[in-house]
C-alpha cells in the first residue's frame, strides 16, 4: 500500500460517526448520601470514651500504687537494716522509762551545763559518741538519774559510756570527773510501731546510773557560776594573754589545794571559787568557767593511772590563736604556803613550767590525745637551754646570755644540775649573781640568774 492510500485510511477513520465517544459522566449525576448517625449510635460512641477514659485511670491509679508500695516496701527493708539507736530516762527513776532514737537534739543552750560546755571532746566524737553523750548531759541537767542506752547504740560508739561521761566532765567546768556511775542493769521493751520508728521492734541494753546533779548539788553549781561572775568582772585584761594570765594568777593567789580532805562526793568548782580550797579537778573547772566568762577557749585534759592511784587534770587555753597547757594547781603546790606571795625569782620559775607550756614538758600522757589539739609552743621562751654539761662551754654560753640580756634576769633550762663551781664561775665574769632554780623532773632544770 502507498504512502498517499494510508493516510486517506487513517483519515477515514478518524472521522467515521459508526465509532463510539469515550462515555462521560453528565455533571448533575447524583452522589449517594452516607447514612445517618442514629442517636443509639451516639450514645453508644460516648460510652466508648468514657470506658476508655475510665480504664486509662485506672491504670495510671494502680501503677502509682504499685509503685508506692514497691518503694514503701524497699524504704522498709532499708529502715529494718538501718541500726537503730535509742536512749531513754527514766524521771521518776522507778524503772519507767521514755526512749528517744536522737539524743543530740535534746540539749539546749540554755541548760547550765551546756552554756558553758567547751565542746571540743564532743565535736570530735562520732555520731553515736554525740548521742550517749547529749544523753548524759540532759540526764544530769534535769537530775535524773536512770540513762537507758540501747545494744545497738553501745556497739556502733568508739568509747564506752563511762569515757564518754569523762569526756563530758572534761568539756564541762561543772562536772566532776570522778562522777559516781554504775552500768551494767539490763533492760528490754518492746517498742510499738510508730512510737520512735516505722515498725514495731524490741530494744535492749543496759541501764546506766549517774548521781550528781542533785538539787543539792546544783545549787552550790550556781551558788559558783555567781561567783566565778563576780571574779571575772574583777579581773583585767586586753588580749588573751592577760586574761589568761588573770585567771592563772587569781588561783594560785586565791586557792590552796587541799590535798588531805577526802574528795570522793566533794563539789570541787563550789570548793575552790566559794571556799578557797580544791584538788586538781577544783583548779580546773574554775580556770575553764572564769576562762569562758572572759571569752577564752579552754578545756581540760586528764590522765588516769591504775586503780586506787591517784591521777592528775590541767587545762588547755587559746591564746592568740596557739594551744598551751596551764596547770594551776602545780603553780599553788610548788609556791605552797606563800599563797602566791613567793620571791619573784621562784614566781618566774613555776610560771614558766606551768603557764602555757607544750605536750612535751607533761610528764604523764593525756588521756585522749587524739580528740584534742596540739600544743607545740612555749609561751615564754627560755633565754638559753644548755644540752652539754661540759663546764667551760657552759659558763660562756651562760655569761654571754647573762651580758646582752636586757632583763636584769635570764631563763635557763638545762638536761642537768649546773654545779656549785660553774654557778660561782660565771658570778667572778659578770659580777655577783643570785641564783634560783626549779626541777619538775629529774631530766629538766630550770634556772633563773639575776644581777644583784
Amino acid at each position: 500500500m502507498t504512502d498517499e492510500a494510508e493516510r486517506c485510511a487513517e483519515a477515514e477513520l478518524e472521522t467515521d460517526p459508526a465509532l463510539p465517544e469515550p462515555d462521560e459522566t453528565p455533571a448533575s449525576a447524583e452522589v449517594p448520601e452516607e447514612p445517618e448517625e442514629t442517636e443509639e449510635l451516639r450514645q453508644l460512641r460516648r460510652g466508648l470514651k468514657k470506658t476508655g477514659v475510665f480504664l486509662i485511670l485506672l491504670a495510671v491509679v494502680f501503677v502509682a500504687a504499685f509503685t508506692a508500695y514497691i518503694v514503701g516496701t524497699i524504704r522498709l527493708a532499708k529502715e529494718r537494716e538501718r541500726a537503730y539507736h535509742f536512749v531513754g530516762f527514766s524521771p521518776a527513776g522507778d524503772g519507767e522509762f521514755t526512749l528517744t532514737a536522737d539524743a543530740r537534739a535534746l540539749g539546749t543552750d540554755s541548760l547550765l551545763l551546756a552554756s558553758y560546755n567547751s565542746r571540743t571532746y564532743y565535736n570530735a566524737l562520732c555520731d553515736a559518741d554525740q548521742q550517749v553523750y547529749r544523753a548524759f548531759e540532759t540526764a544530769l541537767e534535769n537530775g535524773w538519774e536512770e540513762v537507758y542506752l540501747d545494744d545497738t547504740l553501745i556497739s556502733s560508739c568508739r568509747h564506752t559510756p563511762t569515757e564518754i561521761l569523762v569526756l563530758l566532765a572534761l568539756d564541762s567546768p561543772f562536772l566532776e570527773q570522778n562522777i559516781h556511775t554504775i552500768e551494767g542493769h539490763r533492760f528490754s521493751r518492746y517498742v510499738p510501731k510508730g512510737e520512735i520508728a516505722p515498725f514495731g521492734m524490741m530494744v535492749s541494753g543496759i541501764r546506766v546510773d549517774v548521781d550528781n546533779f542533785s538539787p543539792a548539788r546544783l545549787a552550790k553549781k550556781k551558788e559558783a557560776l555567781t561567783k566565778a561572775k563576780e571574779i571575772a568582772a574583777a579581773l583585767t585584761g586586753k588580749t588573751d594573754r592577760e586574761k589568761a594570765d588573770a585567771v592563772y594568777r587569781y588561783l594560785v593567789e586565791h586557792v590552796s589545794y587541799e590535798g588531805e580532805r577526802t574528795f570522793d562526793r566533794s563539789d570541787y568548782l563550789y570548793d575552790a571559787l566559794c571556799r578557797g580550797e580544791t584538788n586538781c579537778d577544783g583548779f580546773t573547772n574554775s580556770f575553764s568557767l572564769l576562762s569562758s566568762l572572759l571569752g577564752l577557749k579552754s578545756f581540760e585534759k586528764s590522765y588516769y593511772v591504775e586503780e586506787g592511784a591517784i591521777g592528775h587534770t590541767w587545762n588547755c587555753v587559746q591564746i592568740e590563736n596557739v594551744w598551751y597547757n596551764v596547770d594551776a594547781t602545780f603553780a599553788q603546790g610548788y609556791l605552797a604556803g606563800n599563797r602566791g606571795r613567793a620571791d619573784e625569782d621562784k614566781m618566774i620559775l613555776v610560771r614558766f613550767s606551768t603557764f602555757g607550756f607544750p605536750d612535751s614538758r607533761q610528764k604523764q600522757p593525756h588521756g585522749f590525745e587524739e580528740l584534742t589539739p596540739v600544743c607545740e609552743e612555749d609561751l615564754t621562751a627560755p633565754d638559753l637551754v644548755l644540752e652539754s654539761s661540759t663546764a667551760v662551754p657552759c659558763v660562756d654560753a651562760v655569761s654571754a646570755v647573762l651580758e646582752r640580756s636586757e632583763k636584769p634576769y635570764v631563763l635557763i633550762v638545762s638536761n642537768f644540775m649546773l654545779r656549785e663551781t660553774d654557778l660561782q664561775e660565771i658570778a667572778n665574769r659578770v659580777g655577783a649573781l643570785h641564783a634560783s632554780s626549779f626541777g619538775p623532773s629529774d631530766k629538766e632544770i630550770y634556772y633563773v640568774l639575776r644581777l644583784k
